[in-house]
């Protein structure tokens, strides 16, 4: 429990990081506009979008025929966020462990539907975020708006071509690990009605980001546009591929700076932004996470390392 309260506050540490940066005072300055209405939206915004994304976990697994109750699909969606806001991407390795003990779920289903999940945000985030640049007026940044676009075009190209994947030459039949993928996802796409309730919730989770950006900035005083909020769900969420370091501190926030230079804003609001829904998240998952690891494992202080969690989750019963 020491090693968890030590990471939770090294955690809250880094939220604050950006007040010694140059402009931090500002920064500062920004936080304290804050309402407890503004707070209570943020917060409850929040939870609805941490409850889409449990959702589209169900989703997912239930192409390959799982049904997880709502602590398994919520809660293995919060102990997973909780680990990797410590350590990018390990949390992903208790989750593994948990479906393959508790639903024997192979490490390619597993994998498969992982992607499928990231094939949604991908495409549903992408195309809201280009229609965002599109609909932002002129700036002096509209030869980055323009290059951003047509970069979000070809991204979306080549998420979209993962639904007509050609059919599998005969000498990949040598990679024994990409031929499992290969039918894994076959297997996923085969079930259009999943598939339509993956593109539906990640529809429902892009509004409900979109949404805790503009009522942020509104908390913020900050008069920004609906466009501006789009495209600063995209840029955020495809910040998250990139993300180095524990609860996606500099990735997050250098993407939210730069939606609010493209219309014309501060950029310390965008550092801002981020720092409230950082602390927002976490507020969820430090409240959540000792009960879900209650019920799933008996006990939350297993949850020290997320790593050694997830190996743990292997004897789980």
């Amino acid at each position: 429990m020491k090693r968890v309260l030590l990471m939770i506050a090294g955690i809250l540490a880094l939220a604050a990081a950006p007040a010694l940066l140059p402009g931090g005072d500002q920064w500062f300055s920004t936080l304290t506009q804050l309402t407890i209405e503004h707070v209570l939206a943020i917060l409850a915004l929040t939870g609805l979008f941490l409850i889409s994304q449990g959702l589209l976990l169900r989703a997912a697994a239930g192409a390959f025929g799982y049904r997880l109750s709502f602590p398994e699909w919520f809660g293995l969606l919060v102990l997973t966020l909780f680990g990797n806001y410590f350590v990018p991407l390990s949390g992903i390795g208790l989750r593994a462990a948990y479906l393959k003990s508790r639903h024997r779920m192979d490490y390619s289903r597993f994998l498969t539907l992982t992607l499928g999940i990231y094939w949604a945000e991908l495409a549903v985030f992408g195309a809201g975020g280009m229609a965002g640049l599109l609909l932002l007026p002129a700036t002096p940044q509209t030869l980055v708006q323009t290059l951003m676009t047509l970069t979000s075009i070809g991204l979306l190209v080549l998420v979209l071509a993962g639904v007509w994947l050609p059919a599998r030459p005969r000498w990949l039949g040598r990679f024994g690990g990409i031929l499992k993928l290969t039918s894994a996802w076959d297997e996923m796409r085969a079930n259009r009605r999943a598939m339509m309730q993956l593109i539906g919730l990640t529809l429902v989770e892009f509004g409900l980001y979109a949404a805790m950006l503009h009522v942020t900035h509104v908390a913020l005083a900050d008069g920004t546009q609906l466009a501006s909020s789009l495209v600063g769900a995209y840029l955020s969420d495809y910040s998250y591929f990139i993300k180095l370091l524990p609860a996606g501190l500099g990735t997050l926030d250098a993407s939210l700076a730069i939606t609010s230079s493209l219309t014309g804003g501060d950029p310390v609001t965008g550092m801002g932004v981020a720092t409230i829904l950082r602390v927002s998240t976490m507020a969820w998952l430090i409240g959540l996470t000792p009960v879900f690891a209650y019920l799933l494992f008996g006990s939350w202080t297993r949850l020290s390392m997320p790593v050694e969690a997830g190996a743990q989750a292997k004897n789980f019963k």
